[in-house]
């Protein structure tokens, strides 16, 4: 799906990166296009992490659209340029 004009990425405040990079299981973060929606949204790609944890950060960041992927030690991890 193309990107509209009109769509922007959503905003993470400086303090919730750092909570989020902070969490057990957190691989990287990075905004993309949802798969499922076409709009803008935070990915957290994840490794091993505990629902508890990922539940966690639904509720903090409930605010935003978020898309969950599970990667693996074996997965090539291209750093996201923003």
């Amino acid at each position: 799906m193309e990107r509209s004009a009109d769509q922007k990425l959503p905003q993470i405040d400086p303090a919730q990166r750092k909570w989020l990079d902070s969490q057990p299981g957190v691989a990287r973060t990075g905004f993309v296009l949802s798969q499922r929606t076409g709009s803008p949204a935070l990915e957290i790609c994840t490794s091993g992490m505990h629902p508890r944890t990922r539940q966690e950060i639904k509720s903090k960041l409930a605010s935003l659209p978020l898309e969950f992927r599970e990667i693996d030690s074996g997965d090539e991890v291209i750093p996201y340029s923003l």
